[in-house]
């Protein structure tokens, strides 16, 4: 890894409970159903790609950390988001490998629909 060059960080269950009380941003990469049906408090629902950039950058620069997770430790939706968050300028990417699984499992706010 060049220097300067953003790298993803993968995050623990205690770690993204950690950033969440600091109010980082959260993006859900799952489909809208499984967004709607639960997910982490506050978290941005996963859209075409230049509208989910258009709606984080409403909130905040590229270069301030987010968050983003999927369903559970197998789904692979949260790195192929992040990598595509990357390459689009984001610096500070998380990516929750625990999901909405882990996440709900541990009784951390949540909430559903929009």
């Amino acid at each position: 890894v060049e220097t300067g060059e953003s790298v993803l960080v993968a995050i623990s269950l205690e770690q993204a409970k950690n950033l969440f009380d600091q109010d980082i941003l959260f993006v859900d990469a799952r489909d809208e159903g499984y967004y709607d049906a639960g997910h982490i408090q506050g978290a941005l629902k996963n859209a075409f790609l230049m509208e989910l950039i258009f709606n984080i950058e409403e909130r905040q620069k590229k270069s301030d950390a987010l968050v983003v997770y999927c369903g559970d430790p197998g789904c692979g939706d949260s790195e192929d988001l992040a990598y595509n968050l990357q390459d689009s300028g984001f610096t500070k990417i998380y990516v929750f490998k625990g999901g909405w699984l882990e996440w709900s499992k541990a009784g951390y706010p949540s909430e559903t629909g929009i």
